[in-house]
Formats: structure tokens, sequence, C-alpha cells
């Protein structure tokens, strides 16, 4: 991390099979070769965050099925996610301020998904209706600072685990879909932040 890694080219791949935790963070990468993860069989944590300068994930991600944690903050050039459905054991995903305008592939099949985090993606365009009615053992949803809204409260019927969600609310619609949605939970969210059209912030915490 912090070490001005630019580059990791083509042909190149890491030979640690074992290797569990790859921290490649705040670093001025621009590009990673395609065969880069191919051999990281065990990886659990890929921490990115910070490499503004990366557009493109290479496809290889998409395969590493033991990976717990994706971390992608401010990646704030990068535009591609490969398809993640394959990345069933993943628990968290961090999205937040980079520049994808659509969510990854897949994302509606990582089934113990317990944080998703996409604050600040303000290229992202609508998400499949339902996309997070899937994703039951989530606890936190970050959704502040983007245009992504949540159109009806079936959206978020499924999600009895969410203890706290950040929202944007573009219209007095949205906000009654959003009291809906608290007056049929059974446990009561912990936190929730709600961003409303003209960028006040309401915060609640139980």
């Amino acid at each position: 991390m912090e070490n001005n890694i630019q580059e990791i080219p083509c042909g190149w791949s890491c030979g640690c099979p074992s290797l569990s935790t790859l921290i490649l963070k705040d670093n001025r990468l621009q590009s990673i070769a395609a065969s880069f993860f191919m051999h990281m069989h065990a990886l659990q944590v890929l921490d990115l965050s910070g490499s503004s300068g990366i557009r493109v994930l290479p496809n290889s991600i998409s395969d590493l099925v033991k990976l717990t944690a994706l971390l992608l903050a401010h990646c704030t050039s990068l535009t591609y996610v490969p398809p993640l459905g394959k990345l069933r054991a993943l628990e968290e995903l961090d999205l937040s301020f980079t520049r994808i305008n659509r969510l990854p592939q897949g994302v509606d099949m990582l089934v113990n998904l317990k944080n998703l985090n996409m604050n600040g993606t303000h290229m992202l365009g609508n998400i499949p209706s339902r996309t997070f009615t899937r994703l039951s053992y989530l606890q936190l949803l970050r959704l502040e600072r983007t245009p992504v809204q949540i159109r009806a409260a079936e959206e978020l019927e499924g999600l009895t685990k969410l203890e706290e969600i950040d929202a944007y609310l573009k219209d007095v619609h949205s906000f009654n879909v959003f009291l809906k949605f608290l007056q049929h939970r059974e446990v009561p969210l912990g936190k929730y932040i709600l961003q409303f059209g003209g960028g006040s912030l309401f915060e609640y915490r139980s």
C-alpha cells in the first residue's frame, strides 16, 4: 500500500496460491494484467481502494470464489467491474466513489453479502428491479449521493437483517415508499440517513 505501483504488466502472475489477503490501496495503479489473479485461488480480501488511475478491472477477478471482501472505494476512474456472480462467499462490496454506470453483473446472486456501499457513484444508472430483495443477509446498504432510487417498498422487503440504510429520496413518492418499508419491518432499523432531492440530509439513530 502507498508504494506508487502504477502497472501490473501483461504476462505477470503472482505465484502465491495460498495468499489470503492482498492490499494494494492508495497506489497509482492504472492497469492490472488479466493474468495477475489467475492463481490466487485462496484470496479472501482484495483491497484496491484509492487506486485513482485504474479504469478497468480484469475479468480474472470473476473467478476468485473465496473472496469475502472486494474494496474499491475511491477508485475514481473505475468504469468497469467484471461479473461477480460466482463470488458467493462475498460479504463486503465497496464501490463507493467509482465511475461505474451500472451495477456489476451478478450482484443479485451474492447471497452472503452483508455490506454493499455505493455511496458517491454519481454515474450509476437505474438498477434492475428487485435486485436488493435477493440479498437477504444484507446488513448495511449505502446509496447516498447516487442517482439510485428505491422505487417501491417491495424492493427492500426481503432485507430482514438490514441494520442501516443510507438512501436518496428524489420526491414525495420516494419518501412514502421508504415510510412504508419502515412500517412493515418487524425489527426497527438501527440507523438510516436520507438524502432529499434538494441535497438536505436527515439522520436517525435508535
